[in-house]
């Protein structure tokens, strides 16, 4: 699946969806998202999002029409320029999570979205989902920010230092993938309608949105009787997910060292070693190991070594570490009988043997996980309590036949990113 230029990015980083529910909820969450061809709403073109059928304008009348204002909320306005930048970061946001699953869900990047439709009643379009979305996002964002506001939360630092140089971001994203300037890089990825006050404007509403997110985030606190009594409650609900109080998680730092010379099939498709040459690849291995016991032999050493030495390039980068394994995890096999092994503890080491190679082994984790899935869940109710509370306390009115959505080419971009990626 081709990925959308790097940059696109640049935006969506400063998106980590807060406004969408909260956190992430896990899968055991009953608040889980459902997938676009699940979508409820209006099944006739007459309502909300469905006023028009097509909100496609050509670039020059979206440029036109960038500060109409086409939506208010506790005195706030959203033009028509800012909620290009919702508009467009939800297809980008969608488009890189899903990967190669946008052509399953049905959506093809090569045609208007206003003109796709959205399962077989045909009444709603892919430009009819994303809308709603960008919609919904803004109105969760400027809810929060504006309980910021009112509660005169001062900014994190690091936060007010980002948004400072968010058009300096921006910036240097333009010259590094070679755009004349930072406002050509941001309408290549959000249209003609909107310009730097939109994105300024949007990054202003994000960062103190989030910054009231993230206060009152820190202000929950769940105690261990509330773990316990959730998982009570809902014990049978969870098991069927595959949690119980007995189901464990592990954290395994590795070094894979990948045998030398071999012999190619006819075909090329597959190579064989002999003994000699997977002896050298052990001992290469157990020398790694050796390396590692004659220095601090911590797991922040093995992290280095493995950046260092590693031939796994799914790994290498964060220190040999994959986490979150279990006995379901789609691993080789000899991998998972290491880390699943009984007596095994933290801190182990070990090689294995795989068709991959020799794997130097480091048990960075093991532990019980039901305390810490129930409190993701019990976090997440919370938070979401107090984003609902913002939006019920902040009605939201639309003007849907003002709205214009411009263009942009993604089929383009994303065959871009190919060619760069190639």
């Amino acid at each position: 699946m081709k990925k959308i230029l790097a940059w696109l990015l640049v935006l969506a980083l400063a998106v980590p969806m807060f406004g969408c529910g909260a956190k992430e909820p896990p899968a055991t969450s009953p608040n889980a998202t459902t997938s676009p061809t699940e979508t409820t709403g209006a099944t006739t073109p007459t309502d909300g999002v469905f006023v028009k059928s097509d909100y496609t304008g050509a670039d020059e009348d979206v440029a036109a029409h960038r500060d109409t204002v086409v939506a208010t909320l506790g005195g706030k306005e959203l033009t028509n320029g800012v909620l290009q930048l919702y508009y467009w970061l939800a297809v980008n946001s969608f488009i890189n999570e899903q990967g190669m699953y946008i052509y399953y869900y049905g959506l093809d990047p090569s045609k208007p979205l206003g003109q796709q439709p959205i399962g077989q009643d045909g009444a709603q379009t892919w430009q009819h989902y994303f809308l709603s979305q960008a919609i919904t996002n803004w109105h969760r964002y400027q809810a929060l920010a504006l309980c910021n506001e009112e509660a005169d939360i001062p900014m994190d630092p690091k936060m007010q230092a980002d948004l400072d140089a968010s058009w300096g971001t921006m910036e240097e994203a333009a010259k590094k993938n070679g755009f004349a300037t930072a406002l050509d890089c941001l309408q290549a990825q959000m249209g003609k309608g909107c310009d730097k006050e939109d994105y300024l404007e949007y990054q202003e509403q994000f960062y103190q949105g989030f910054n009231y997110y993230e206060h009152m985030n820190s202000l929950i606190d769940i105690t261990d009787d509330e773990i316990e009594a959730y998982f009570t409650e809902h014990q049978e609900e969870l098991e069927e997910q595959g949690i119980t109080k007995e189901t464990m998680n592990y954290g395994v730092r590795h070094i894979l060292i990948a045998p030398e010379g071999g012999t190619k099939s006819e075909d090329g498709k597959t190579t064989t070693y002999s003994d000699a040459e997977w002896e050298a690849c052990r001992q290469a291995a157990q020398e790694i190991l050796d390396q590692w016991k004659a220095g601090e032999a911590t797991a922040e050493s093995f992290g280095a070594l493995a950046k260092e030495k590693s031939t796994d390039p799914g790994s290498k980068d964060n220190g040999g570490l994959y986490d979150g394994l279990d006995k379901n995890t789609s691993f080789v096999q000899p991998f998972k009988d290491w880390y699943l092994d009984e007596s095994r503890q933290v801190g182990d080491t070990g090689l294995v043997k795989s068709d991959y190679g020799y794997h130097v082994m480091y048990l960075d984790s093991a532990k019980l996980i039901w305390t810490d899935r129930v409190k993701e869940i019990l976090e997440y109710n919370e938070s979401a309590e107090f984003i609902n509370a913002a939006l019920e306390k902040y009605e939201l009115e639309v003007d849907y036949e003002k709205i214009l959505i411009g263009e942009v080419d993604l089929a383009k971009m994303m065959g871009t990113a190919e060619d760069q990626q190639s």
